[in-house]
């Protein structure tokens, strides 16, 4: 049985072309051969490779792609392995810009829960103050495109949106009246409105002391 076992394993054997198995010193021209008995293409070019698991929205890149392609043939891969190394390259990135999305937003919305925390009813108006001044003097791409050293976008900023706000308010109360580009505010009264107006009223002198 033993015998036969041999015989028959020899027997699938005979007729299959053999790949020697490089050892630690074996030359380029050796490895090369091996590479190729494998299936790696004579050239990059050989490699016809699909961007799969893109990221909806997201566009493929050429660049990368050829990348792959040059990488792959210099490492020796076959057509399958170099696909398969794309893929979780792919996949690698849209998860990582899934997750960025997901913090991104989820800043935005703690900013906004913050903000309307501290304006209460006026936090409409403030932000429409606030967004006013960026619109008269600055940049809103600049939103998108300047972080600040947590990474934070600048526009998810709630102590930016506060400055623009007073900044806003502060050339409201020097011009009198509403000049900025989308200022247009509804002038909520604020508990700081109120106590102000409760002083002048009860102060010595006042008109209104004398009802």
């Amino acid at each position: 049985d033993s015998l036969a076992n041999r015989y028959g394993n020899l027997s699938q054997l005979l007729g299959k072309e053999k790949i020697p198995v490089p050892g630690p010193f074996a030359t380029d021209d050796e490895l090369i051969h091996v590479y190729s008995k494998l299936g790696r293409p004579e050239s990059s070019d050989g490699y016809e490779l699909s961007m799969n698991h893109l990221a909806e929205g997201q566009e493929p890149n050429e660049d990368i792609v050829k990348g792959f392609k040059d990488a792959s043939h210099k490492m020796g891969l076959a057509p399958r392995q170099a696909q398969g190394l794309l893929d979780w390259f792919n996949e690698m990135q849209t998860g990582q810009m899934q997750s960025i999305q997901q913090n991104t937003e989820q800043h935005r919305q703690d900013s906004e829960m913050e903000l309307r925390k501290e304006w209460g009813p006026n936090f409409d108006d403030k932000l429409k103050t606030a967004a006013g001044v960026v619109q008269q003097f600055g940049n809103v791409e600049m939103f998108e495109q300047v972080k600040l050293a947590d990474g934070t976008e600048l526009g998810n900023s709630p102590a930016f949106a506060k400055l623009m706000a007073n900044v806003g308010e502060y050339i409201q109360s020097k011009i009198k009246e509403d000049k900025l580009e989308g200022t247009k505010t509804a002038h909520s009264t604020t508990m700081e409105d109120l106590h102000d107006r409760l002083a002048e009223v009860t102060a010595p002198n006042s008109p209104c002391l004398l009802y």
